[in-house]
């Protein structure tokens, strides 16, 4: 009888333990993504700006400098939650996880196909479309944070 207690015990062990990394790797995949978000002293403004009318070069420069000063930062994030993207998609229940960390990195609205875009606004700088492409990346960006938040809300319903 006490040997299978003692098997009880340890499976109940090892289960835990088995939860432990599994709820570890959502839970990075949460602050991970959360330093991908946009902000509103980052690019938000200058996009803001670029949106309402104001083309003028100085919002494009600190566009600009705002994209270039967070290539590497952001080259890394994206290459971490990838990394994690794999892991998850092997534990149990993870695959829909794992899609939406897909899409947060490469999807339509993801970050590098934003940053693609931002970067493509700044090289038509003064084009007749301005405006209208700047208003189109923040919603992109909306529904960027809204794939966050739809990551969040998925990980932390467990």
């Amino acid at each position: 009888m006490e040997s299978k207690d003692t098997t009880q015990i340890i499976l109940t062990i090892l289960m835990s333990i088995g939860e432990m990394f599994v709820s570890r790797n959502r839970t990075d995949a949460i602050k991970v993504s959360a330093g991908l978000t946009f902000w509103e002293d980052g690019m938000l403004r200058p996009l803001r700006q670029i949106a309402s009318g104001d083309t003028s070069s100085r919002a494009f420069d600190h566009l600009k400098h705002g994209l270039g000063s967070t290539d590497d930062e952001i080259s890394k994030l994206v290459h971490s939650l990838s990394a994690i993207r794999s892991k998850v998609a092997e534990e149990p229940g993870g695959a829909e996880i794992a899609r939406l960390i897909d899409e947060i990195c490469y999807g339509p609205v993801g970050k590098m196909g934003i940053r693609a875009d931002i970067l493509d606004l700044i090289d038509s700088a003064g084009q007749p479309d301005t405006t209208e492409r700047a208003k189109r990346i923040l919603n992109a960006i909306e529904a960027f944070d809204g794939e966050i938040r739809k990551l969040h809300r998925a990980v932390t319903a467990r």
